[in-house]
């Protein structure tokens, strides 16, 4: 069996003179991990910036630092400050040779991660002319530069439209081929190009306070976080036939303990299931519409799994 992709044991990470985690603890056993939520912590440590003050963090077996440095672990932060007037194959080239490659091999070996990833038009562009979503390919590409066994991407999404979120998951799914990943992604995807990064995953796990809070599948995490409880004072079945006819999927209960003629006074619980091909945000606004449209008083209404909220 390999090794847990990512192992945090007792860990206090610290950047700038400020403790960023305490006490991290988990164990990631998987090949290809989703990060829901504030993982900045962990790519801060990754990245070389960071430093592992308490406990112990491994990535797939191994220090993460001396895995960067012989070229067994690649890291894309985001959006870090890049050199504005270096053109993209420049700051491969120098990035080649700094993990320890003479100039002529750094240089073949920056053409061909360019060709590979569908990045060769760009190469003699400067930094500071790239669109974000450019850039954002550049440090993907970086991270592939020493043929890793594992990548980490920071948010490589997140901020995107819809057709540069395309764009850069064709070259994010070029360069993870065949690797083991981290991809973090700090709000739960929508339907579409983020969505579909997203199941590329064998796991997904949700940080939430420090703690996994959530993990499983994508498909599944996701449809936990789509899940809400709604507790009304009264006139449950008439909100909830309401919610069934505008195509939302509602699991009634009737109030406990209470005769039928009486159910319709006495508060109830049900869970409403969003869908996935929606916004979640006008799904929930539909739920507070149509109870204020039958008068009928909401108690209470969040996630069903606490720590998750939906897009």
């Amino acid at each position: 069996m390999s090794d847990p992709l990512l192992f945090c044991e007792s860990a206090r990470v610290a950047s700038d003179g400020r403790v960023l985690c305490d006490d991290l603890t988990l164990t990631l056993r998987t090949e290809r991990a989703a990060l829901v939520g504030d993982w900045s912590a962990l790519f801060e440590l990754l990245g070389g910036h960071g430093r592992l003050c308490a406990g112990r963090i491994t990535v797939a077996g191994r220090e993460p630092k001396s895995s960067a440095r012989q070229g067994r672990l690649g890291v894309a932060r985001f959006d870090p400050e890049l050199v504005p007037r270096w053109r993209l194959v420049d700051y491969l080239v120098e990035s080649g040779r700094l993990s320890g490659l003479r100039k002529g091999d750094a240089q073949r070996t920056a053409t061909d991660v360019l060709r590979r990833l569908g990045l060769e038009l760009f190469g003699a562009t400067r930094l500071d002319r790239l669109a974000r979503v450019q850039r954002r390919a550049l440090l993907i590409a970086h991270s592939v530069l020493t043929d890793p066994d594992v990548v980490a991407l920071e948010a490589p999404l997140y901020r995107l439209d819809e057709p540069g979120r395309t764009w850069l998951g064709g070259v994010m799914s070029r360069a993870l081929e065949g690797r083991r990943w981290l991809v973090s992604f700090p709000e739960l995807p929508e339907a579409g190009a983020e969505g579909q990064a997203f199941c590329q995953a064998t796991s997904a796990f949700v940080l939430s306070a420090g703690s996994v809070v959530a993990e499983g599948a994508p498909a599944d995490v996701l449809a936990q976080a789509r899940s809400y409880v709604v507790r009304v004072a009264r006139d449950a079945d008439r909100l909830t036939a309401a919610l069934t006819e505008a195509g939302l999927v509602v699991t009634p209960s009737r109030a406990v303990d209470q005769p039928l003629d009486l159910a319709a006074f006495a508060p109830a619980t049900f869970t409403v299931a969003l869908a996935l091909d929606r916004p979640a945000a006008a799904q929930i606004e539909r739920i507070v519409q149509a109870a204020d449209e039958l008068q009928v008083p909401i108690l209470e209404l969040r996630p069903l799994t606490m720590g998750l909220v939906a897009p």
